[in-house]
């Protein structure tokens, strides 16, 4: 009979999930506790597992829609029982930039979700693949280097559903843009000392396992500056009519990471 299970409570106030990805498909075979879905809450992705071994009959959302805690998240065949609900208890995970997808050899590879994709569309096999990203991951970028090989052309363009982590980033990215007051200051300086103390202090940096770059001085230098000019660290409390100036220094660096 059908086995109807319910997005969990994932607890912490979370009303809703969005589906990043799907793990099993309609008419797969599954095995209790074997994970079906991967869900992003605003705290954080969660791969919740089965509570049945059965064979899966519905999906109850595509990948990318948003379904309220209580909806049924999908349904069960399970051999000799009556039609039933189910709500488990699921742990919390951090997000994740790739996962291991199976490839046509049977072997298990890191890879971005966008290049497994393009390469199950390709009909590329990913273990004939050397992966150029963090530890060994197939990036799309190798995924499109291995396609002439195989007789497909490179894409001009491509186009990636906007879900999951990426999607909360942009969504604060856009929330920032709109109360953050942008602005950019250039000038010219002379940091002949800098690179001077940064060559005495590598070694010493090194042996308590600390890269010294010179971040670590553009940082350290915006604190007096901060300090001199308060109003450069403080925000607007709209609803007091009030200027927050902040007496705490929080820097923020980006990084390019995949």
């Amino acid at each position: 009979m059908a086995y109807q299970f319910k997005l969990p409570d994932i607890g912490e106030g979370v009303a809703e999930a969005e589906i990043v990805k799907w793990l099993v498909q309609v008419g797969d075979t599954v095995t209790e506790d074997q994970p079906l879905v991967e869900v992003l809450t605003d705290k954080a992705t969660v791969e919740i597992p089965s509570p049945r071994a059965g064979r899966v009959s519905s999906l109850g959302g595509a990948e990318g829609a948003t379904i309220p805690v209580g909806s049924v998240l999908l349904e069960i065949e399970v051999a000799g029982e009556e039609p039933v609900t189910a709500n488990v208890a699921v742990a919390s995970a951090p997000p994740k930039a790739a996962a291991s997808a199976p490839t046509a050899s049977g072997a298990r590879v890191e890879v971005v979700p966008a290049a497994r994709h393009l390469a199950k569309e390709k009909g590329i096999d990913l273990s004939t693949i050397v992966g150029t990203g963090p530890n060994g991951r197939i990036t799309l970028e190798d995924v499109h280097k291995a396609a002439p090989s195989t007789g497909v052309e490179r894409a001009l363009e491509e186009r990636i559903p906007l879900r999951g982590l990426r999607k909360r980033i942009a969504e604060h990215m856009a929330m920032a843009a709109r109360t953050v007051p942008q602005f950019t200051f250039v000038a010219e300086v002379d940091m002949g000392a800098v690179a001077a103390d940064r060559e005495a202090r590598k070694a010493e940096a090194a042996q308590e396992g600390v890269k010294l770059t010179y971040v670590a001085y553009v940082v350290r230098a915006l604190i007096p500056a901060l300090q001199k000019f308060p109003l450069l660290n403080a925000s607007l409390d709209e609803a007091k009519g009030e200027i927050v100036l902040k007496k705490h220094y929080d820097i923020g660096i980006a990084t390019a990471t995949d």
